[in-house]
């Protein structure tokens, strides 16, 4: 079951089937049939949340051996993904036995489009085609959007047959077969109603891993299901600052860089992308700054995965897989961090000394009876040295910036307001003052990220602010703090502190 080149596991046998005991939705303990290929290489607990991956996704599916021996693959290709929503760090489901093709969903928090009166759009187009090809000579080409694509050979690797996927995840090599079909395709956009897009940002020197959106103007990118009509366009690994999108949709859109190691989006909206000709950009991306920069925690990526049991490798099954992409259960929070997270700024480490999630409470699980609430408050200890702490004036301001990889409140990911904390108050005490500075996360905002074997879902972020003058030479410390005993949590992107 490969999900795309990094992640691949057996499918769990009929045995492990019939023994699983159910510790969650859509997920199962598979420990008391240790003999089972996927027990032996992946995890004891087997969940279709471990092979989940967002839009960058190219193919994904089954891979095998038919009666002959020869190496069979089943690939869901994706190669036309403007009709999604909700941009490229959106994650939804791809293969579990089953192959997915999820066009759009509110798996990890996502907005979902108003599909009452009136809804019309066109997705892909979805149409299957099946191609069956020797790897050695592959023959003629699929004519679809999404297909599944059937290949196979002697002695092949499942990378080699993924990659020959893959090979057509591009929109444009059976642009011409649609164009010629398009007047009998209720709501397909043809060559002659797109235009091209092309920019050159001038990136920060820190930048890493960048990435280009072009999606619903006004909008958030991950948001773009509020404009129904939002046609979306992103491109990774943007060398250089130059983007460049071809067959997009005429219209007027929102331009989003982000990077990894940089707070912030470069945001810039109303460009209008014209039928049958070039639109061009030219823009300096200048990093959001509140001043001198005391220290941060993590690397802003949209992701928790830097820290413990994130990114983190299973060591213990030879798949090595990541340990968020397993049943959260398995990692035993109380046990690895007593009391809750107590992080030392410039001793701490973060892969070890931070978890990828904050969890108000844990538990129980498959190894665990009893639900443990002294957890939802984490420290952090910081020092102040004399220079710094000499400006800190009645009219300095310091500024302590948020970014969340996700939030649970227990609206879960509902969109409807539930439970005792549908919008969930994260409490920030400064050097333990009797009133915190509090960021407010709405019920509206809400994913269920880490239960669901995720490290990036809906993105959020705050600054909140307060007078220097509450900051002190020597030690300092936040507390950060949600509601005692709930079932809520929040998954850390980054955060940073710094002063004007």
């Amino acid at each position: 079951m490969p999900n795309n080149g990094h992640e691949q596991a057996p499918i769990p046998g009929p045995e492990a089937v019939a023994n699983e005991i159910q510790v969650q939705d859509a997920t199962w303990y598979l420990g008391l049939t240790p003999n089972d290929a996927y027990v032996q290489q992946e995890s004891d607990y087997f969940t279709k949340y471990s092979f989940a991956d967002n839009q960058t996704n190219k193919a994904h599916g089954l891979y095998g051996q038919g009666p002959d021996g020869v190496a069979i693959g089943a690939w869901w290709v994706v190669n036309q993904k403007d009709t999604f929503f909700g941009g490229p760090f959106h994650v939804d489901l791809m293969v579990d036995g089953i192959i997915y093709n999820k066009l759009s969903t509110n798996h990890g928090g996502a907005t979902n489009p108003n599909i009452t009166n009136g809804f019309d759009r066109t997705f892909g187009p979805q149409v299957n085609g099946f191609i069956l090809e020797q790897k050695e000579a592959w023959g003629s080409s699929p004519r679809t959007h999404k297909f599944l694509y059937l290949n196979r050979g002697h002695g092949a690797s499942l990378q080699e047959l993924l990659a020959d996927a893959e090979r057509y995840a591009d929109p444009s090599w059976n642009a011409q077969f649609y164009d010629e079909v398009a007047p009998y395709v209720h709501g397909y956009v043809p060559t002659k109603a797109r235009g091209s897009f092309s920019a050159n940002i001038q990136i920060p020197h820190e930048a890493r891993d960048v990435v280009a959106i072009l999606s619903a103007n006004g909008v958030h990118f991950q948001d773009s299901a509020a404009i129904p009509t939002a046609y979306q366009y992103f491109a990774t690994d943007i060398r250089d600052g130059n983007v460049h999108f071809d067959r997009v949709k005429a219209g007027t859109y929102r331009l989003t860089v982000v990077a990894s190691g940089i707070f912030g989006d470069f945001v810039q909206d109303n460009i209008v992308v014209t039928a049958g000709k070039q639109t061009h950009v030219r823009a300096t991306w200048v990093p959001e700054s509140a001043g001198v920069e005391l220290w941060r925690i993590g690397i802003p990526d949209k992701t928790s995965g830097e820290f413990k049991n994130g990114w983190e490798r299973d060591l213990t099954h030879p798949l090595h897989p990541s340990k968020y992409r397993i049943f959260w259960g398995a990692w035993d929070f109380p046990t690895e961090f007593p009391g809750g997270v107590n992080f030392t700024v410039g001793k701490s480490v973060e892969g070890r000394d931070w978890n990828y999630v904050h969890w108000s409470q844990y538990g129980p699980t498959y190894t665990r009876n009893d639900t443990v609430t002294d957890i939802n408050r984490w420290t952090i200890n910081f020092d102040i040295d004399a220079a710094t702490a000499h400006k800190l004036t009645t009219r300095s301001i310091a500024t302590f910036t948020v970014q969340l990889a996700a939030a649970k409140t227990t609206s879960g990911n509902t969109d409807v307001v539930q439970g005792a904390y549908p919008n969930l108050p994260l409490n920030i005490y400064v050097n333990d003052g009797r009133s915190p500075l509090v960021w407010t996360i709405q019920w509206f905002e809400s994913s269920s990220c880490a239960e669901r074997s995720a490290i990036s879902c809906h993105l959020l972020s705050n600054k909140l602010q307060f007078p220097g003058t509450w900051l002190k030479k020597g030690p300092n410390s936040f507390v950060l703090e949600l509601p005692h005993a709930a079932p809520v949590y929040v998954q850390y992107d980054a955060l940073r502190l710094e002063v004007q």
